[in-house]
């Protein structure tokens, strides 16, 4: 028996209502960073985050804010995926980009279409 298709997966019916449902309380730095350089209004100060995956201080405090009445994401990967992908970090002497990590961002002039 197949341990990726037991149980069997979800009709896409309910595949689409999952991801759906998922996207309304998640973002991901890549998005969150595009739409700071474009200077996209929208309710960027109620995105939480937390160091990185390993961490749930952001979904405790995307938790807090919406039962504050806030509308609310969490942001996947945290602050460690953002410098991993070569956004800038807050170091000593200011703010730098890092160098990408090739395992979690897709390399410079290279598109991966998501």
């Amino acid at each position: 028996m197949s341990s990726v298709l037991s149980p069997p997966p979800a009709s896409p019916e309910q595949a689409i209502a999952h991801f759906a449902a998922k996207l309304a309380y998640e973002t991901d730095v890549s998005d969150v960073h595009t739409d700071l350089e474009a200077g996209t209004p929208g309710p960027v100060v109620a995105i939480t985050y937390c160091w990185g995956p390993g961490c749930n201080g952001a979904t405790r405090a995307a938790l807090e804010f919406a039962r504050l009445g806030y509308q609310v994401k969490e942001m996947i990967g945290g602050y460690e995926y953002g410098v991993r992908e070569g956004f800038l970090a807050r170091i000593v002497n200011g703010l730098r980009p890092r160098q990408v990590d090739d395992l979690t961002a897709v390399p410079t002039g290279v598109a991966c279409g998501c």
